[in-house]
């Protein structure tokens, strides 16, 4: 049977599920929030497929949370490979539902899963109810506490009264084989969130948190990975500025370098942030209180560019957003991690990376050459502790020469 079409988007036939009635307004909703037909397409056909698996498990549309979520797209990765797109086009799904009210009622009927499967729900709802973890956070747990019990159980029931302390080790060391120190460090939090759930919930006696292992990391242990002047402002200068995108770009890069700001920083600015008429601006910090530095002038005129010819009329208050449609706010500090590499494979510039964070230990370089004080730098850094710009002090090469013990020669001989 031929795809209907409706507003330019294919409508898959014979849909089946608690969704199939609610297809043509998603299409109306999607095509209303600025995505292309063709964008839409594509979550047309990952919410039939979900509306056809919540039927064969004897759901409703009102059941459809974080763990049923979850669970379905497990069971996608069993059998297929999942593209970002299906992330997107769910998460895009529940706030279609949530904003028709269809997910207000906290109604859950019992659903048919694999032991291993319950057990994973179990503790999802434990880390959602009782530990208050993010989403991003439970993912990361369950998807390390998935592995364990997989290596673990095999195909059989989970039995959580068998596992002790050597288990959790043996793990740890087969893993971090192939894992780097940030990873090692996130599966140790993993692994000991799991244990203290078994333990918290009385399905073992001992609590085998203590024996995960943690990997050694030593504090400052490597020099700070900065763009050199010449290259930052070669980067910089290559962008396109005939482009809404590049007027953007343009304008996020420059406060990355002429202000050391962290990307979260920089995708959390707000309109109300900028003061225009004392040329400063509101910098809102994670760790450490929010601070106002000063608006420096081309970062203002790059910013005052890109509002006036190349931000989208909206009403999202966030100051840097998306050209394309849906026009909201960047996602956080992945997207401006992104553009900087965009932005650096576009110049081939030579770095020792991709990240944003280069260009903030660029300008604290280059601002210890200027004969600027650790002091100066950390507080433009908005660094809460002076530790944490002790780092600098390894490549500050003028101050560490007169420290520098003379090579010894036939006339100075150590003994």
């Amino acid at each position: 049977m031929p795809f209907r079409v409706y507003r330019a988007v294919k409508i898959p036939p014979e849909v089946v599920g608690p969704l199939s009635d609610l297809l043509i307004d998603y299409v109306d909703w999607a095509l209303k929030r600025g995505y292309a037909p063709i964008s839409v397409n594509a979550h047309v056909s990952v919410i039939a497929r979900f509306s056809e698996w919540l039927g064969g498990h004897g759901l409703g549309i009102e059941c459809v949370d974080n763990t049923i979520v979850n669970l379905y797209m497990r069971s996608r990765k069993r059998y297929h490979a999942v593209w970002p797109i299906e992330h997107l086009a769910i998460q895009h799904l529940v706030e279609f539902l949530r904003e028709l009210h269809l997910l207000d009622r906290p109604f859950m009927p019992a659903l048919v899963m694999s032991p291993l499967q319950a057990q994973l729900a179990e503790w999802n709802h434990y880390m959602q109810e009782r530990r208050g973890l993010s989403e991003s956070t439970i993912r990361q747990y369950l998807r390390t506490g998935g592995d364990f019990m997989r290596w673990k159980f095999k195909d059989a029931a989970p039995d959580m009264n068998t596992i002790c302390g050597a288990d959790v080790v043996k793990f740890y060391q087969m893993e971090a084989k192939s894992s780097s120190s940030s990873q090692c460090k996130m599966m140790t939090n993993s692994l000991r969130s799991f244990c203290n759930y078994l333990r918290a919930t009385g399905k073992t006696d001992i609590n085998f948190s203590v024996s995960v292992p943690v990997a050694a990391h030593w504090s400052q242990s490597s020099l700070p990975k900065a763009l050199a002047y010449d290259v930052a402002e070669e980067v910089i200068n290559h962008v396109d500025r005939t482009t809404a995108n590049g007027k953007r770009d343009f304008a996020i890069l420059l406060l990355l370098w002429r202000l050391g700001l962290r990307a979260g920083e920089v995708s959390a600015l707000e309109l109300d942030d900028i003061d225009w008429h004392s040329g400063s601006i509101l910098i809102r910090r994670r760790k450490s209180p929010s601070a106002r530095l000063p608006l420096v002038a081309d970062v203002g005129e790059a910013i005052a560019d890109y509002l006036v010819h190349s931000r989208p009329v909206t009403t999202t208050r966030t100051v840097f957003l998306r050209i394309a449609g849906p026009h909201f706010g960047l996602h956080g500090a992945a997207a401006i991690g992104d553009i900087v590499r965009k932005a650096l494979t576009g110049t081939r510039a030579c770095s020792a990376g991709y990240g944003a964070h280069q260009f903030r230990h660029g300008l604290a370089m280059e601002m210890l050459k200027r004969g600027s004080s650790l002091a100066d730098i950390g507080h433009i850094l908005g660094h809460q502790s002076t530790g944490a710009t002790h780092i600098y002090a390894k490549v500050d090469f003028l101050s560490l020469r007169e420290l520098a013990v003379p090579w010894p020669t036939e006339h100075h001989v150590l003994t």
